[in-house]
């Protein structure tokens, strides 16, 4: 067998560490094993598997490093541990949760998609994803705790060193969820106050966020589709891995409704991944996300020009740029009308 057929049904075979890794977050199997000492036989006990089923399983974690053996007792490598409750801050657990839940099923039906000319996710479920999901209650939380995540992984400190945390400036987030990036922002500019702006699914679970924070009294919550026009001026709009999910016309609409609320110095910050132009192995994955945010939602990742041109539509352009890590990006925005900087 020749190298080039190894590499392809290795490369097809690549789904089976992915349920893989996923069922083994499903069950909890990472967990169990932080929590008490834990041999095979104890593990199948736990998780109510049968010893033969839970060998079969554990036997290529242990081979991929997400768990090791030792004396006749399992333990977590570093890897295993990004996928436990436990590691809170830095866990992949929801992520690969919303994968495995939402993600991978709609994968499926790329073919579909493709011949229809929409997301795999619409023809699937017959609804557009941000339609289902807020008809589906456990969907929805998975996505959201997918997305607290992601946000709480995101470094701003080099970036909010620009500014004094001194400085009094109104916020708003839009299409903020549970206001896990407000609350971030609202500890660092102390004199501060944010409003979270989504719909009022997300309503109850923010509010819930506040009252348990230091900031809650900075901090409001307002329903509102970010598609309608609505009235609320603000120093700094926020938009975190919004734009990513509309093709063009979509994201314009969002972009000049915040134009219409936007003061004479008021800025955008826009944090979303930059699709790099030169396409080799190196950015295989980015180009899988691209492929990925259509297969879900019809939504489109942008380059740095792709953005100026997208801008541009809404009288606006990016002053700045800073980078957070990998290919993702906060893009400082003003109008292109507007002369001074905050």
């Amino acid at each position: 067998m020749n190298s080039e057929v190894l590499t392809i049904m290795k490369n097809i075979q690549g789904f089976s560490l992915s349920v893989l890794l996923y069922t083994a977050c499903e069950i909890r199997l990472f967990d169990n094993i932080v929590e008490q000492k834990q041999t095979k036989s104890s593990l199948a006990q736990s998780l109510k598997i049968p010893q033969d089923k839970l060998n079969l399983i554990v036997t290529p974690l242990i081979a991929k490093r997400f768990i090791k053996e030792k004396a006749g007792y399992l333990y977590l490598t570093e890897l295993g541990d990004y996928l436990t409750e436990r590691n809170s801050k830095n866990s992949l657990l929801p992520y690969v949760l919303f994968t495995g839940r939402i993600v991978m099923p709609t994968w499926l039906g790329l073919t579909d998609g493709l011949t229809s000319n929409q997301s795999p996710y619409e023809v699937l479920h017959k609804q557009p994803f941000f339609e289902h999901l807020s008809e589906n209650e456990k969907s929805l939380e998975t996505f959201t705790n997918m997305m607290d995540s992601y946000t709480r992984s995101h470094d701003l400190e080099e970036w909010f060193k620009h500014f004094s945390p001194e400085i009094p400036l109104s916020f708003v987030d839009i299409g903020g969820g549970r206001g896990e990036l407000m609350v971030k922002i609202l500890n660092y500019f102390i004199n501060s106050k944010g409003v979270v702006l989504d719909l009022n699914s997300a309503e109850e679970e923010t509010t819930a966020l506040m009252r348990g924070n230091d900031v809650s009294d900075r901090l409001k919550f307002k329903t509102q589709n970010f598609f309608d026009s609505y009235e609320i001026k603000g120093d700094i709009f926020i938009l975190s891995k919004v734009l990513h999910d509309w093709q063009d016309e979509q994201a314009t609409n969002i972009l000049n409704n915040i134009k219409g609320n936007m003061k004479p110095n008021s800025r955008i910050w826009i944090i979303e991944e930059l699709l790099p132009v030169e396409n080799d192995n190196n950015v295989y994955d980015k180009y899988m996300d691209a492929l990925n945010i259509w297969i879900l939602c019809g939504g489109v990742e942008r380059s740095y020009h792709d953005f100026e041109k997208l801008l541009e539509k809404s009288g606006l352009k990016i002053e700045r740029t800073h980078h957070i890590n990998g290919t993702l990006y906060l893009l400082d925005i003003s109008s292109i009308t507007t002369e001074g900087i905050i």
